[in-house]
């Protein structure tokens, strides 16, 4: 008969290391944003590859410390960067969605709707 022992809190050091592991992942993903041709070559590999951990292992300690998926942190990463664009620039809805790595201005449309409620486009002519 197994009994279940509660699982055991990671060491100072473990924590610190996944805390280290996350900030790191963040930064990764930033900089991935920075260049357009390098948003679309985004992939879980290339960034567990980034920041010196395994893919299985970095998206674990992600979810359970951040709570959401990296790929859920890197759609809002990018449609909350997308905003600030349409406010500060001067860029089509289009060229923006396309420079933050979206297949289509309406898969764009979509996902920003889904996120915030409306269409970007109420953002640009608020």
């Amino acid at each position: 008969r197994h009994t279940h022992r509660p699982r055991a809190l990671p060491s100072k050091s473990t924590q610190r290391a996944h805390r280290e592991l996350i900030q790191n992942t963040k930064s990764a993903l930033a900089l991935f944003l920075e260049d357009p041709a390098s948003t679309n070559r985004f992939g879980i590999e290339e960034l567990a590859r980034r920041v010196h951990a395994s893919p299985y292992h970095l998206c674990r300690i992600f979810k359970r410390d951040v709570g959401m998926t990296i790929g859920q942190y890197w759609m809002r990463l990018r449609l909350r960067t997308a905003a600030e664009r349409l406010v500060w620039s001067d860029h089509t809805i289009t060229s923006i969605a396309h420079d933050l790595g979206f297949s289509s201005h309406a898969h764009f449309t979509s996902s920003w709707s889904n996120e915030f409620g409306s269409p970007p486009s109420a953002l640009r002519h608020a």
